[in-house]
């Protein structure tokens, strides 16, 4: 069960990510792992507060602390808390510098410094190209500032990287919207489909 809860969050299908790390806690509620996968879940269905809640199991658990800082910035973003996701991004381990580079970026842009988190971010695909995680997160940050151009760039280049990922394709997805409107955003394949379903709802 937690091997599916992994491969689900892998391939972006958060909601079975998050049904299969539940049955895996089910069935053993003391692994850590099965708590941390069902986090991560969370969090790409955006509810912070809920993933922060099995962070915390995972820690009792006995995942070490210094794995989840970057997880538990993200938490704490989606639940508005732009300062202590910053102070959460700024502990993580070295070898998840940029999961936590976005997050702090995400984080900066929403207490008004978009052009340093633009600028960051901009460092983060040079020096990683062929991260498309780290591309999406440059375009929402673009985006949200007004700066459409990079937004697009960005966002193109995550679909190329990550032709399936959710985040990215409903980056790209708005971008369009905001050019060209609803209608010219419309895409062919399911995938694309599902993240315009997402914007439509907003």
């Amino acid at each position: 069960m937690l091997r599916d809860a992994r491969i689900t969050l892998q391939s972006g299908n958060y909601s079975a990510a998050r049904s299969n790390a539940q049955a895996a806690i089910a069935a053993a509620p003391s692994n850590g792992p099965a708590h941390v996968v069902l986090a991560r879940a969370l969090l790409e269905l955006g509810d912070g507060l809920a993933a922060e809640a099995e962070l915390t199991r995972a820690r009792d658990a006995g995942i070490a602390i210094a794995t989840l800082y970057p997880f538990q910035a993200q938490a704490r973003l989606l639940q508005n808390d732009p300062v202590g996701a910053i102070e959460a991004a700024d502990r993580a381990a070295p070898r998840q510098a940029a999961y936590a580079r976005r997050i702090r970026a995400a984080a900066l842009a929403l207490l008004g410094n978009g052009a340093a988190a633009r600028a960051d971010l901009g460092r983060l695909v040079a020096e990683q190209p062929r991260d498309g995680r780290n591309w999406t997160a440059l375009g929402r940050v673009a985006l949200a500032i007004g700066d459409v151009g990079t937004a697009a760039d960005a966002a193109t280049r995550a679909v190329a990287l990550l032709p399936d990922e959710p985040a990215a394709l409903t980056l790209q997805g708005e971008i369009v919207r905001r050019r060209y409107g609803l209608v010219a955003a419309l895409p062919g394949s399911s995938a694309r489909l599902h993240a315009m379903l997402i914007i439509i709802r907003r």
